[in-house]
């Protein structure tokens, strides 16, 4: 009776629509017609936009006004462990989302030695407005 259970159990994960997974997590997918496409040339650009971005995504405690990025990369680019986070994108959103995403790892060092709670990472997209919107936040 388990190994039934499990067998379908694994079924409809792997048959469920990323979308409805999304929304079980609380994400908004973006939309196809809403993203833009970027390049790594545009790394500056989004650093920029991080001045913004990370203190609306967290609050304002003194633990988070101090932050600095410690990985900013297309999510096509990501290797090793961190290939993680662009499957986890492709889960939720698809693979168009992820390939047109950027992950972003900050690191809060006012909440070190703690090294899980320091930590942010956002899925960043540019919408086709030319405007950088963080569609999720993992820390």
């Amino acid at each position: 009776m388990k190994k039934i259970v499990l067998i379908i159990s694994i079924f409809l994960y792997a048959v469920t629509p990323t979308s409805i997974m999304a929304k079980e997590y609380g994400i908004n997918c973006p939309k196809a017609e809403e993203i833009m496409k970027t390049s790594s040339q545009e790394k500056e650009d989004l650093l920029r936009a991080l001045q913004t971005i990370i203190p609306e995504m967290y609050d304002d405690r003194t633990e988070y006004k101090e932050w600095r990025v410690e990985v900013l990369s297309p999510m096509v680019d990501l290797s090793g462990y961190e290939k993680i986070y662009r499957d986890m994108a492709v889960h939720f959103c698809g693979e168009n989302v992820a390939n047109h995403s950027w992950f972003v790892r900050i690191r809060f060092p006012h909440l070190l030695p703690a090294q899980s709670a320091s930590l942010g990472e956002l899925f960043i997209l540019k919408n086709n407005q030319g405007q950088w919107f963080p569609w999720f936040r993992y820390h």
